[in-house]
């Protein structure tokens, strides 16, 4: 085996004992565990090697297994618990690894640091000179600090526009454009990638459209599946029957108004997405049944009119999901079935 093959071989050993070790733990915290000796007793070598390797040879791929490599925090109090029944090897390659795992861990950090240079707060992947310049007219700005993170009054509106100008000029596709960004600006817990960009409020992406006029927002402003509707049968009747019926059952949220509803079913109409407060499965079941037939684009459409849990719903899973719920013919909620079907009646009659 090549240094680097046994290397990555030592890593995916040191990752299996810790994490089996942490399972059992979490199961029975006190317990100790002899099926897990023989690896245990191998621990510090492999630890050793990778060390060693890691001091030698700049690979990045190995640098990022090691900054992913699963850490057991309890390591030393498992073995402090332990010591009096645990044989002398397995000790002492527990103890050579409780002070080498640290260490491994700082070493890529610090590693990291000097290949970073003067782009030591850019997120991996961020950390070059050009999307150094493209961030540069944000800090100029103000809506950025000089370590490239959001000013207090910096919005989430804003920060979507600067990353989606960044990533165009970068040319990054659509989802590690958001993935990086997400990363760089993680402190401060925004979720970038599903912010809502309301058109009544458009002087704070006017503040970065000009910062970018080499950016053509208008994908990001009026994305193909923003006016996606239910074109199913309707009347005000079925409207206002399905409204209260969800409202009154705790699947949407009671701040949801009955015009925002309405907006679901027509097109062309911005609208904000509607808060659905069930689980999510519940929400690809109500769909199916009261809105399927006349939507060729069903799950697209729900993920535009709905959020869960603060975001939009993801289309594969909402499909998937119900599929199976349908094809295994389960009755996921009688309410709900019963609701969309007196939906779907009263839709039908004039």
């Amino acid at each position: 085996m090549k240094p680097r093959q046994k290397v990555v071989y030592d890593i995916a050993c040191i990752n299996k004992v810790m994490k089996e070790l942490a399972c059992c733990s979490a199961l029975r915290p006190d317990s100790y565990y002899p099926m897990l000796d023989d690896e245990l007793a191998n621990l510090g070598e492999w630890t050793a090697e990778v060390y060693a390797y890691i001091k030698v040879d700049d690979s990045a791929i190995v640098g990022q297994l090691v900054e992913l490599m699963y850490d057991y925090p309890e390591l030393q109090q498992y073995q402090e618990r332990h010591r009096s029944v645990m044989s002398t090897n397995v000790s002492s390659s527990i103890s050579k690894a409780v002070v080498l795992l640290p260490t491994l861990r700082r070493f890529i950090s610090n590693r990291k640091r000097k290949e970073k240079g003067q782009y030591l707060f850019l997120a991996d992947g961020l950390a070059n000179e050009k999307a150094a310049a493209f961030l540069q007219r944000a800090v100029d700005a103000k809506l950025l600090t000089n370590r490239y993170q959001p000013v207090r009054k910096t919005s989430l509106t804003e920060l979507k526009a600067i990353a989606y100008a960044v990533g165009t000029l970068m040319h990054l596709s659509p989802r590690k454009k958001w993935v990086l960004f997400e990363q760089q600006w993680s402190s401060s817990g925004k979720d970038i990638r599903h912010a809502y960009i309301p058109r009544e409020r458009m002087e704070k992406i006017n503040n970065v459209i000009r910062l970018y006029p080499d950016v053509d927002f208008k994908p990001l402003l009026e994305p193909e599946n923003r006016y996606l509707y239910y074109s199913c049968k309707t009347t005000q009747k079925s409207k206002k029957y399905l409204y209260s019926a969800l409202k009154n059952g705790e699947y949407i949220s009671k701040t949801t108004s009955f015009q925002q509803f309405c907006r679901i079913f027509a097109c062309n109409t911005r609208r904000k997405p509607i808060q659905w407060i069930a689980m999510q499965c519940l929400l690809g079941y109500l769909v199916y049944h009261a809105f399927k037939k006349p939507n060729d684009k069903l799950w697209l459409t729900t993920s535009e009119c709905f959020s869960v849990n603060g975001k939009k719903p993801n289309v594969w899973t909402l499909r998937s999901q119900t599929s199976k719920i349908i094809r295994d013919g389960t009755i996921l909620d009688k309410k709900l079935l019963d609701i969309a079907k007196t939906f779907k009646e009263l839709s039908e009659s004039d």
